[in-house]
């Protein structure tokens, strides 16, 4: 891994976390991406173009202070910013899973 990497990611752990900055719509393409969907599939669904789903996912990313659209899923996931939902065939949702 190059040094110029290891520096960057190093000060985004260095950046405070903003919960309560995150949006609706960055929690919606989080959750959607929590579930595996890629930004153009999480942007058909919501009707948005790439580009924007890519915005609101990587404005989640700095906002959670998160290396990458994984960790800000996980981030979101641990603080309860999220919850993880299952989808049946068909398009029904099953109860969020937790404890």
């Amino acid at each position: 891994m190059s040094p110029d990497r290891i520096d960057r990611g190093a000060a985004s752990l260095q950046r405070p976390f903003c919960l309560s900055c995150l949006s609706f719509r960055q929690r919606q393409v989080l959750c959607f991406a929590a579930r595996g969907l890629t930004v153009s599939e999480i942007g058909r669904r919501l009707g948005l173009a790439r580009q924007t789903v890519s915005k609101h996912l990587r404005l989640a990313r700095w906002s959670l202070g998160a290396l990458n659209t994984t960790h800000a899923v996980a981030l979101a996931l641990h603080h309860n910013l999220i919850e993880m939902t299952f989808e049946r065939p068909g398009g029904v949702e099953d109860a969020p899973a937790g404890p």
